[in-house]
């Protein structure tokens, strides 16, 4: 778990360095926001489980499309996550 975290941390200072540099690269593309966070949301349940937190994404409308970065807007929600 501790290797874990410092692995994702690295890999965020490593990204947050590409951002600051100007040398990302996006691939916009339409999707749809309900998977994204659902995608998003199911790597830590467990986790959270573990923890003895109960965590759920329900929406409560039908979410849109967004036309976004999928690796770059999952980072951003992996982030808001932990």
């Amino acid at each position: 778990e501790d290797s874990f975290r410092l692995t994702c941390l690295v890999n965020n200072l490593l990204e947050l360095s590409k951002i600051e540099s100007s040398n990302t690269v996006y691939a916009f593309e339409e999707k749809n926001i309900e998977e994204i966070i659902t995608s998003a949301v199911e790597p830590f349940i467990s986790i959270a489980e573990k923890s003895g937190i109960a965590m759920t994404f329900e929406p409560v409308l039908p979410l849109p499309k967004a036309v976004v970065d999928s690796s770059k807007i999952t980072w951003v929600m992996n982030n808001l996550i932990t």
